[in-house]
C-alpha cells in the first residue's frame, strides 16, 4: 500500500472569499457609541474582567500570606536595641503623640529608645539637648513640657 500525503487524501478546496458574517470594516465612532450605550444599559458581559480582578486579588493575597509566613520564620535577632525599645514603650501608658516625640528625641540625640525609657539621667540629658536646638524650636519646647510629664510617669519613685 502506498502512503499518500494528507493533501491528496483530503483535497482542500479553500473557503469562499467572503463568508457570511466576516465582513471587515474599520472601527468607527458609532461602534464606540454603541458599545458605551450597551455598557450604560448593563447589557455587557463583564465576567472576564471580574474573573481577572479576582485572580489579581488572589495572587496578591497569596503573596501577602507567603510574605508574612517567611517573616514569622525569620525571627529578628533577640539582642536588638530597637526592638527592646518598642517592647518597653508598649508597656508604658503614653499620652497621645508623646511616643512619637520620644522617638524623635532618641533619633536626634542618637540614644537608643530603650535607654531613654530605663535611665532617668539619659532621659533628662537627651530631652535637654533636643529641646535646645533651634530647628522646630516651638514644637520642641512644647514637646519638652510633654516629655517632663512622661518623666514623672516613667521614673516615679
Amino acid at each position: 500500500m502506498r502512503y499518500l500525503p494528507l493533501a491528496q487524501l483530503l483535497p482542500y478546496d479553500g473557503t469562499p472569499d467572503n463568508p457570511k458574517g466576516t465582513e471587515e470594516h474599520p472601527m468607527s465612532f458609532a461602534d464606540f457609541q454603541h458599545g458605551m450605550k450597551q455598557w450604560k444599559e448593563g447589557k455587557t458581559d463583564d465576567t472576564f474582567r471580574d474573573g481577572l480582578l479576582v485572580m489579581v486579588v488572589m495572587v496578591a493575597l497569596l503573596a501577602l500570606l507567603l510574605h508574612l509566613r517567611q517573616r514569622r520564620k525569620r525571627q529578628p535577632e533577640l539582642n536588638n536595641a530597637a526592638r527592646l525599645g518598642r517592647e518597653l514603650a508598649r508597656r508604658v501608658p503614653f499620652p497621645w503623640g508623646t511616643r512619637l516625640l520620644l522617638w524623635w528625641v532618641a533619633r536626634s540625640t542618637r540614644v537608643h529608645l530603650a535607654t531613654l525609657l530605663i535611665s532617668a539621667q539619659a532621659f533628662e540629658t537627651s530631652v535637654a539637648v533636643w529641646s535646645c536646638r533651634s530647628r522646630w524650636g516651638p514644637l520642641r519646647r512644647w514637646g519638652a513640657r510633654r516629655l517632663d510629664k512622661l518623666k514623672q510617669v516613667l521614673f516615679a519613685a
